[in-house]
Order: structure tokens, then sequence, then C-alpha cells
């Protein structure tokens, strides 16, 4: 018996030697993920309220930094875990909350967040059908289902998915041919799979119930966004972790039908992978296909969207790719905790990378936040889910360009966010899209409707009872049929 005994205190003297060295190797890098910092992220707009906006200065007095011109309000709060984002037609904002095994909406005139599917098995990937606009697509872990946002209708089974292993997250995308396609993450950091479907993405044959291979070698393509000009398929993969701080990069992948990106043998622009199985002969069935942006180690590049045109942004930004870098937990200092802007041409080369937003990681290694997904939706706001924080994020383009200044030119006609003129008798043009005409500044939901347009000619001024509003005429009256 002892000598069992004294067998097993060595083994745990040794576990807790080696567990001693690994967290005080990586713990600096492990603080912003396991330390919550002095102050929540969301007490910073408590003066302002949800859903209130900022101005450039509100911003500044706060830790996120943004661009000239662009400001940030917190949208909606308590949205514990929030992870990927889908706008509907109606310009509400769905949320999936896995840890919660829900799956919510935020209602954009109000912030209330309700809860609408309960009791998944950690749902992640949401996307609405391209033209059946109110069907939604929910991936669990080991399903797809779908349902009729403003119907009755229960959950219906699209197609099983095999269980998750490490990465049990499942993303959705449809492509502009309008294919389902399913990304599903490997089930460990580097090995050869068993099930030939994980570490890959998957075509969903709509109706038959079963998927038909895609894209292979993807350790774990997180998030799927489609190029709005080339129509390609673009995904943020995560690289494999213990090759030090600077190794491998992780990627962004521009997908190509039964394409072979790497993964558990190559990395990068096809690097083998010295430390994987090094005198495996490795025979390449499908092409081997290089990374389209290598980013730094350890980021961990999750939600990706592409600036859409008509978002009322500067036209410099329209087509460049807004990429979330959740952060780092494997490297002795943590990078990431940021989004970043991706310059691409008008072909989809990679001119260079810039910050966008940063300030969630503090300067004591703490992280107020942990940027998730990115969407926009059909005005330009663009939405950012926060996993760490449980908050989800508005930011609006708001500068409005002065004659002659090219640069600031934005992408639309459609008046600039938070757009505030003073006009006759003290009444002011306000709203999001100058669609109200007040005593003072409202803040409205920033959904842009064809019938705001009928405004730009109105007069906004004190009508007979005292109150400011628009002075009716024949010409509104047959604007707004």
């Amino acid at each position: 018996m002892r000598k069992y005994l004294f067998i097993f205190g060595v083994i745990g003297f040794v576990v807790l030697i080696i567990g001693g060295w690994w967290l005080s190797r990586y713990w600096n890098g492990l603080k912003p993920i396991l330390i919550d910092p002095k102050k929540p992220i969301a007490e910073y707009f408590n003066d302002l309220g949800v859903g209130e906006k900022t101005s450039t200065t509100t911003v500044s007095g706060t830790p996120l930094i943004l661009p000239t011109g662009f400001t940030i309000d917190l949208f909606a709060n308590n949205v514990i875990g929030a992870r990927d984002l889908a706008v509907d037609q109606y310009g509400e904002v769905w949320v999936s909350q896995p840890s919660q095994g829900v799956v919510s909406v935020v209602d954009p005139m109000t912030n209330e967040v309700r809860a609408i599917f309960r009791n998944l098995n950690r749902p992640h990937g949401l996307v609405f059908h391209p033209q059946q606009k109110d069907v939604l697509y929910i991936a669990e872990e080991e399903r797809i289902v779908k349902t009729a946002i403003r119907s009755e209708a229960l959950l219906e089974t699209v197609v099983p998915l095999p269980a998750g292993g490490r990465h049990w997250t499942r993303s959705l995308v449809f492509t502009s041919q309008e294919e389902l396609l399913v990304s599903i993450g490997s089930t460990c950091d580097v090995c050869e799979e068993k099930n030939s479907l994980h570490g890959t993405v998957q075509k969903v044959l709509l109706g038959e119930g079963r998927l038909e291979p895609y894209a292979r070698g993807l350790r774990n393509a997180v998030f799927m966004a489609v190029h709005p000009k080339l129509a390609t398929v673009w995904v943020t993969e995560m690289g494999r972790d213990m090759l030090g701080d600077n190794l491998p990069p992780d990627e962004i992948n521009v997908l190509q039908k039964d394409g072979f990106y790497g993964w558990p043998y190559y990395y990068g622009n096809n690097i083998r992978d010295q430390q994987f199985k090094p005198n495996v002969a490795v025979s390449l069935v499908y092409p081997l296909v290089e990374a389209k942006v290598e980013l730094p180690a350890h980021v961990a590049p999750l939600g990706l969207a592409f600036v859409p045109k008509n978002s009322g942004w500067p036209k410099s930004y329209v087509g460049d790719l807004l990429v979330a870098y959740h952060g780092s937990w494997n490297r002795t200092d943590p990078v990431g905790y940021k989004i970043v802007r991706v310059l691409l041409d008008d072909a989809g080369n990679v001119e260079g990378i810039e910050d966008f937003i940063t300030g969630w990681l503090t300067p004591e290694n703490t992280a107020l936040g942990r940027p998730v997904d990115v969407v926009f939706d059909q005005s330009g706001n663009l939405y950012i889910s926060d996993d760490k924080a449980g908050v989800v994020y508005r930011v609006r383009y708001t500068a409005v360009p002065k004659p002659g200044e090219k640069d600031n030119e934005t992408s639309n006609d459609v008046p600039a966010t938070d757009r505030s003129v003073r006009s006759k008798d003290a009444c002011v043009i306000t709203g999001c899209s100058g669609e109200v005409c007040a005593d003072e500044e409202t803040i409205t939901a920033c959904i842009y409707r064809e019938e705001y347009a009928c405004y730009q000619t109105v007069i906004c001024e004190r009508q007979a009872g005292g109150e400011c509003g628009w002075s009716e005429t024949e010409e509104l009256r047959a604007c707004l049929q």
C-alpha cells in the first residue's frame, strides 16, 4: 500500500511541477481570459444608457479607440456569452448564446433582449435564407435546424452533424449561389481525424438531409463571409498551439471547391509542420491551397464582414474586410482583442492591415471584452458581439463630410447617421436617418426606409400646437404614398 502511495505521490508532484511551470510561463497570456477587469466595459456606457448615441468626445472617454468619424454605443447588455449575429429583414439583431443554450433577438427600437429559442445544444451559427427571408437556420453542435421567425413553427432538423470535441462551434453561410455551407472544426489541436467531417467545410444538401464535402484541411474555420463582388467564400482559420509565440500564423482563407488547406500537416503558405509526424510522407489527393492572408500567431480571428456598398461609410472603406481578433491564450504576451481592417483592392488583393477598434486589452493585461462576430445591417450599422463582456456593440459612421473632402466622401446618398440640423424656430432635424423633426436631438433605430427621403425637402418647424413637426404638403403626402 505504501508503495502505491509513494508512486501516486511522485506522479502528483511531477504533475504539480509541470503544471506550475506551464502556468507561470503562460500566466501573462492567460490573465485577459481568466481575470475580470476592475471595471466592466458596460459601466463606461452607463452615463449614456443602453442604445443611446456616443459622440467622439464620449468615445474618447472610454477605453475603446475608433477612427475619426466613427462612434460606438452599447446596443445590448446582459447577453451572456454572445457569439454569432444575424440581422433579419425587420432590422432585429439575432444573437446566439451557446453557453446558455439560447438564441435571442434584440429589438432595435427598445434594445430589449428576448430569449426566443431555449434548451438548445450549444447553438452557434445563425443565417437567414436569402430568398425565404423569415427562415432562420441555427447550427447546434450536433445538428442544423430551421424555423420561420414570424410563425409558431417548431424547429425542424435539416441535417445531423458530428459531435464537436475540442472545436464544437458550427457556423453557417449562404453562398452567392444560395448553397448553405457549414464549418465543422477539428476535435483536437493537431491530429489525424477518424471522422472525415471534422476539420472541414461541408455543403448542406437542403431537402436531402445530408452533407457533401466542400473544403478540407481546415483546423477550425470558425466564421465565414461572402465577398460582395467576387462571390467567393472567405473564412477565418485558427492555427495550432504549442509552436511558440510566433508560429503558426492564423489565417484567412478563400474556399475553393475540393481544396485542401493543409491542416494537420501544413500551415500558412504551405509550411510543413515539423512537430507533427515530420517523417510521414503526405499524399495529397486534393490541391493544396495557400492562405489568402497570414495573420499574427494566436490572435484567434473569428467574425469577418466586408464593408458593403451603400453603407454610408467612407468610400475608401467599401469592399474592405473587418475581422474580430478574439485574443490569445497560448502566448507569453497577449495579442489580439481588437477589430482590424484588411484593406483590399477590387480584385481582392491585400493592400495592408490596420487597427479599426482597439482598447479591449488594458495595460494591466486584463480584457474588458473579447470581440467575436461582426455584421452589418441594411443601414450601415456594424454590430459586434462580445462573449466575455456579454454585450453587443453598435458602430456607426457619424461624420458629415465637408464639401470637397473626398477622403470622407460617403458610399451612398443616405443621410449620415446622427445628423442633427438646427432649423426654423429652433426645431431640430434629428433621428438616425434625419426622419424626425423634434425640439431636441432624438435617437432612433438606424433602419433606413425609403419614405425617409420624403422629409429631405420638407420644412421642419414649430406647428400650431407649439410642438415641432414636419409641415405637411401635397408633395409630402404624395411622396409617402
